[in-house]
């Protein structure tokens, strides 16, 4: 059985705690912590609430933070204009066959994987992608397309798609950090 801790963005497996995907690139430096801090981590955090409550109709825009409103306006221009079809929403993952878990953002009825991002655009996202993707297809749910979507704080956004490959180099990089666990470095 799979819980989630949110506050510590934890993970565990029947009480074993299973690496997660943002923490498996943050260990491997590929993650630049410039770019990726407290500050934003929250907003990020915000934003995929607002965008996760305004897919299930339920968002009050009343509550959204002034200085996040562009950034889920962009999504939900996004949303719209790609006349997005949620099959999950932020639902937790694990591999049970690679031992590590994950939250993607959505998984659409037509298998396209999408992952928000509020900051600026990283190559290392589309490992990140790789690795939603063995989640979902390990868990029963083929992904035939992906994209990253950077959402703007002026209510833009830019699509990035992703290469199915991705998920292939997802694989090399988790073998590196296992690598690292079992042999140090």
């Amino acid at each position: 059985m799979l819980t989630f801790d949110p506050i510590k963005h934890e993970y565990f497996v029947n009480g074993i705690r299973y690496p997660g995907v943002t923490d498996i690139l943050t260990e491997l430096g590929l993650i630049d912590k410039r770019f990726f801090d407290e500050r934003s981590r929250n907003r990020g955090s915000i934003v995929h609430r607002c965008l996760a409550l305004l897919l299930e109709n339920s968002l009050d825009w009343s509550t959204v933070d002034p200085r996040l409103l562009g950034y889920v306006q962009a999504g939900e221009r996004f949303l719209q204009e790609l006349k997005i079809v949620p099959k999950i929403i932020e639902r937790p993952f694990y591999n049970k066959q690679l031992l590590y878990a994950g939250t993607p953002d959505i998984f659409c009825q037509d298998g396209t994987l999408i992952d928000f991002k509020t900051g600026v655009f990283l190559k290392a996202y589309e490992l990140q992608s790789g690795a939603y993707k063995l989640l979902l297809e390990s868990n029963g749910y083929p992904v035939k397309k992906m994209m990253i979507v950077q959402l703007s704080e002026d209510g833009n956004y830019k699509l990035h798609p992703v290469d199915l490959g991705a998920g292939r180099d997802w694989l090399v990089a988790f073998s590196y950090y296992n690598l690292r666990l079992n042999y140090g470095g």
